[in-house]
């Protein structure tokens, strides 16, 4: 009988893991399903394709990107409805940009395994992680990903350049309001 109970025990907790496992990776195809919908989407593939790219989103919503073109970086705004339709796009050119977003395409800069609060980088823990869900991406020009992250809003310590961070943080709060 103890036998019997110490095996149902040791496949439930099997099961358990598995399933904690499963849902972790669903959260992170999730965003990384929908980042490739919005950087694919017919309005934004020809401007993104075979260029690398910054992506920032809070709530699989809101889309923030900075794109290399020709040693020039341009801004790209979306914003995904209820629907996953895309409901507002705009982009620009950043003129005279600030060294931390020219320096941040330097694929040697970021991790290259994926990044949540369950990751190595947190191991020794972490002093805040608080507000809405976020997602980043570096994708380099053959379509790596790297420094991949699913984080909130605030956090702290932060796995990329603080400054770009707070950069994409507040660039994509702004859309919020469109």
């Amino acid at each position: 009988m103890a036998m019997k109970t110490i095996l149902l025990l040791y496949i439930s907790l099997l099961l358990s893991s598995f399933t904690f496992f499963e849902s972790k990776q669903s959260l992170e195809n999730i965003s990384r399903k929908k980042a490739t919908y919005v950087t694919e989407s017919a309005n934004l593939k020809n401007a993104l394709k075979d260029k690398p790219i910054l992506l920032f989103s809070i709530n699989d919503k809101w889309y923030y990107s900075i794109v290399k073109n020709l040693g020039e970086l341009y801004e790209y705004f979306a914003i995904l409805d209820s629907k996953n339709q895309l409901e507002y796009l705009e982009s620009c050119l950043i003129e005279n940009p600030k060294d931390f977003l020219v320096n941040a395409f330097n694929k040697e800069l970021y991790r290259k395994e994926f990044t949540d609060l369950n990751a190595e980088f947190y191991n020794d823990g972490y002093e805040i992680s608080n507000g809405n869900p976020t997602y980043f991406y570096f994708k380099d020009k053959e379509g790596k990903l790297y420094g991949e992250s699913k984080l909130t809003t605030i956090i702290n310590p932060i796995p990329i350049d603080s400054k770009l961070y707070y950069h994409m943080l507040m660039k994509t709060l702004s859309l919020s309001n469109k």
